[in-house]
């Protein structure tokens, strides 16, 4: 049975040889994630827990394509309370 062997898979490692850049947070300290790099005709693959509002526009505003892997009931909870806040 394919399951009773234990698999380890380092996508991080694999992605970064494909040629596919992480975004990660700066620091420990708040500083956020560094989105200066990215630019029009980019493609930004959102992650499976989802983007701020304030990412989500400044994705828009420059214009790069998105491809949103956020998981339905994530985005189902954010929906609700997207529109619980008036954001939308």
């Amino acid at each position: 049975m394919f399951f009773a062997k234990q698999l380890h898979v380092n996508v991080a490692q694999r992605l970064r040889e494909l040629n596919i850049n992480i975004i990660e947070e700066e620091s420990l300290i708040g500083k956020g994630k560094d989105y200066s790099h990215i630019g029009s005709g980019d493609v930004v693959i959102l992650p499976a827990f989802g983007a701020t509002v304030g990412e989500l526009k400044e994705f828009r505003d420059k214009g790069v394509q998105m491809v949103d892997t956020t998981c339905p009931w994530v985005a189902k909870v954010g929906a609700r309370v997207m529109g619980r806040t008036g954001f939308s």
